[in-house]
This record gives structure tokens, C-alpha cells and sequence, in this order.
């Protein structure tokens, strides 16, 4: 079971919740986290941490480069071009253009 919610008005955290049988993972400014905190039942708190937030977009195009430069078949492509194509279509319908004039 997932949940997801998404507002494009209000300012919410950032916030990713994982829950499972032996505890959950908080992983807080997601996406650009940096570190994240695994809340055992037993009351073990384990914080894993894990490169830099401002090189975040410095990640995914190094990533991205390796994918390519490599020819790595990635399913999540296809889903991305999937949602670009219905962001495109919703910014159209409400009569948004980028740049913003």
C-alpha cells in the first residue's frame, strides 16, 4: 500500500515515510536528502548518511551520463517520458509556457 500526496500551493515538507513489519525509514528534504533515519521497534534509531544535497543535481547527471555513455536500458526512462508528456499536456490546457512572459 502507498500513499502519496502532492500539493503545488502549499508549502509542505519534504518529507518521505517508509514503513515496514521491523520499523520505518524518515527521510526528511526529500528528494535532496542527504541522510536518513531508520526508526527500529525495538526503539533503535540507525541514521544512515550518504553524499552531499547541493551536489544533488551533479549526482543525476553524472548517473545519467553513465547510463548513456554505457547504453543501460532503464525502465524508469519510459516513466518519466510518460509524465513529462502529461505535464506538457496539463501546462498546454491551462495556458502555461515556459519562460514565464
Amino acid at each position: 500500500m502507498a500513499v502519496i500526496s502532492l500539493t503545488m500551493r502549499a508549502k509542505m515538507p519534504k518529507r518521505g515515510v517508509i514503513a515496514g513489519e521491523l520499523g520505518f525509514i524518515i527521510v526528511d528534504n526529500f528528494p535532496r536528502a542527504s541522510e536518513a533515519t531508520i526508526h527500529y521497534l525495538d526503539g533503535k534509531v540507525e541514521v544512515i548518511e550518504a553524499g552531499e544535497a547541493e551536489k544533488a543535481f551533479v549526482y543525476e547527471v553524472e548517473d545519467m551520463n553513465q547510463c548513456i555513455l554505457n547504453k543501460v536500458k532503464m525502465d524508469t526512462v519510459e516513466l518519466s517520458m510518460d509524465v513529462m508528456e502529461i505535464m506538457d499536456e496539463v501546462r498546454a490546457r491551462w495556458g502555461i509556457r515556459y519562460p514565464f512572459e
